[in-house]
């Protein structure tokens, strides 16, 4: 079993030891060979930085391979999804119990999703530090 993701991308920007590695990541149906005439199908530029290590060197617009720990991609699906959902279930529940009006309840529980992520934005360099990526050439 393989315990890294893997994408491929170029690089977009290097400065020092750091550069910009674009990413298009494809959803199943966006290599569709019909996907023209379908709206379903998805594609999407994302933008990473990199860290190189010594001895790596990278010019604009080289070809790369960008890998990461797959366990890191799971942290990253519990932190934007699963445990907002978590927090907007449980709230749900406690406040059902306190008798609060069903809509009032579904407000409170949405609304606690406002300092959630309002965390984790605050936090976003030290998450940054948890999520680490490979390149090659």
């Amino acid at each position: 079993m393989n315990n890294t993701i893997t994408h491929p991308g170029y690089i977009r920007k290097v400065e020092g030891k750091k550069v910009e590695v674009v990413i298009i990541s494809k959803s199943g149906c966006a290599s569709c060979e019909i996907n023209g005439s379908c709206s379903v199908s998805d594609m999407e530029e994302k933008i990473i930085d990199v860290d190189l290590n010594e001895g790596q060197i990278f010019k604009t617009g080289s070809q790369v391979t960008v890998e990461m720990k797959q366990s890191q991609g799971t942290w990253a699906v519990l932190l934007g999804y699963v445990f907002p959902f978590l927090v907007v279930l449980i709230s749900m529940i406690l406040l059902s119990y306190l008798d609060l009006d069903e809509g009032l309840t579904g407000v409170i529980s949405l609304s606690l999703l406002i300092p959630y992520y309002s965390i984790l934005y605050f936090s976003k360099d030290l998450i940054k530090k948890g999520f680490t990526y490979k390149i090659s050439g």
